[in-house]
């Protein structure tokens, strides 16, 4: 009777040696394409019920069956592959962006995400990628939005554009548009005015029919602003600069004429008011007195060259000079489980490519 108990205690014994030897860990780190690791992420062993999830800081531990070839590796917004094991034992995985999910899901005014096959009106949703290196948020939707009308109001840099989307309304703003930011309206702050660097995405909501989400205030349309958000892992900082230069355009080559008709003496020297030649005073960089022009009479015409003591100057150029934007931004980024951060600042300057008095 004992040998027999002895038997079978063996043969249990024998049994689990067995499936231990069977089995193998397997240990690694999933990460994005940036290098920043992917916490919560799905690991499970193809064909079987064994699986486990990542870390905070993306790294995961797995026992497996030995006979088990391939990992399946998913999480939210993310492609999922498929990584062959092979004899080894630690596994490194990288998981790119699932393409569709911005294309297909916006954000509506209720602050739920929704199908944009469920909507009845029309979204265009614009992702960071997308957007042209500029420094306004204004200027980068020119192009991008079919239907919208976006024009500056005078042409100079820096000013305010006029965004109309579909239709004129003048309900409490006229034709702009709704502004929100991260949800909260933007009221006081021109669109021109935010770091384009910290948003992840831009979604334009147009026509009337943005009334049945935002009320009366979206009537003109809206334009919803998500800024970047921290990701968990190692403190991220991004830092941008940029130069840009603007000029107006002078068609038809405008300039002051080359000729005058000022009147001169023998010599071809220019007469002041007073009867006596005209003179720059050095410390001032001006005529001491105006010229003398006879306007009223047929024979004057503008044929004298600028020599002597007028010489010529375009004064025209002032007013066609080229002007320079620089724009210089930090954004400090991270996470760590449930807490996520993001902080930026930004130095925007633009000159006037007119000349003001």
């Amino acid at each position: 009777m004992h040998m027999r108990k002895l038997l079978v205690s063996l043969t249990a014994f024998l049994l689990s040696a067995g499936m231990l030897l069977a089995q193998k860990t397997l240990s690694g780190k999933v990460t994005d394409q940036n290098g920043d690791p992917i916490p919560n992420a799905s690991i499970i062993a193809k064909g079987t019920k064994s699986g486990t999830v990542t870390t905070t800081d993306g790294s995961f531990s797995l026992t497996i069956p030995a006979n088990v070839k391939t990992l399946i590796v998913s999480s939210v917004n993310m492609k999922t592959e498929e990584k062959a094991i092979g004899e080894q034992s630690m596994i490194d995985v990288v998981l790119g962006p699932e393409d569709r999910i911005m294309s297909e899901v916006v954000v509506t005014g209720t602050g739920i995400a929704t199908s944009k096959k469920k909507l009845g009106i029309s979204v265009e949703s614009i992702t960071s990628d997308k957007l042209p290196p500029t420094a306004a948020v204004d200027q980068a939707l020119v192009g991008k939005i079919a239907g919208a009308q976006i024009s500056s109001t005078n042409g100079s840099p820096g000013r305010p554009t006029n965004i109309l989307l579909r239709g004129i309304n003048t309900i409490n703003r006229g034709t702009y548009p709704m502004i929100l930011l991260d949800g909260i309206e933007v009221r006081a702050t021109d669109l021109n005015s935010l770091d384009l660097n910290g948003i992840e995405r831009i979604e334009v909501v147009q026509g009337a029919a943005a009334a049945t989400i935002y009320g009366a205030q979206g009537a003109n349309g809206v334009i919803q602003l998500f800024s970047k958000k921290g990701k968990p892992g190692k403190i991220r900082i991004d830092i941008s600069s940029n130069v840009s230069s603007n000029t107006m355009l002078n068609e038809g080559d405008v300039h002051k004429a080359r000729l005058h008709p000022f009147t001169t003496n023998a010599n071809g020297e220019v007469i002041g008011s007073s009867g006596n030649l005209i003179a720059l005073d050095p410390a001032i960089s001006v005529y001491r007195e105006n010229v003398q022009v006879n306007l009223v009479d047929p024979a004057t015409f503008t044929n004298k060259p600028y020599d002597k003591n007028l010489q010529y100057y375009d004064h025209y150029k002032m007013f066609f000079q080229t002007a320079y934007t620089t724009n210089n931004s930090i954004i400090v980024s991270g996470g760590r489980d449930k807490v996520d951060f993001s902080f930026s600042a930004s130095d925007n300057r633009q000159n006037s490519n007119r000349f003001i008095y």
